[in-house]
């Protein structure tokens, strides 16, 4: 069996599976602990956060749409939006999303 804590020992909560859910919010160093103990009752260490876990799942805000008036048959170099986006559980962070340009040739 396994156990964990978010609030750094104080209080244990026995784990179902293999992973449990963070609340929102920033946790401190040393705040989130998980431990295992075999059937003969053996403890393992304590493994411990070392460094703080953020936990946002606020929708990002935008100020608002911005226009950028681009020549015809200019250089394409001016980045008109850079938006940055990670994916947690790993792989491709623009998976799932589409881009498009509108009134734009795609050959």
């Amino acid at each position: 069996t396994w156990q964990y804590s978010t609030n750094g020992g104080t209080n244990w909560t026995n784990g179902t599976g293999t992973s449990f859910t963070l609340a929102e919010g920033t946790h401190a160093i040393d705040a989130i602990q998980v431990g295992q103990i075999d059937v003969s009752g053996n403890v393992s260490s304590v493994v411990k956060n070392a460094g703080a876990i953020v936990v946002d799942t606020s929708d990002p805000l935008f100020a608002g749409a911005s226009t950028a008036n681009v020549g015809i048959n200019a250089a394409i170099t001016t980045i008109v939006y850079d938006a940055q986006a990670s994916n947690l559980n790993g792989g491709n962070a623009d998976d799932g999303i589409t881009y498009s340009i509108k009134n734009a040739s795609t050959s």
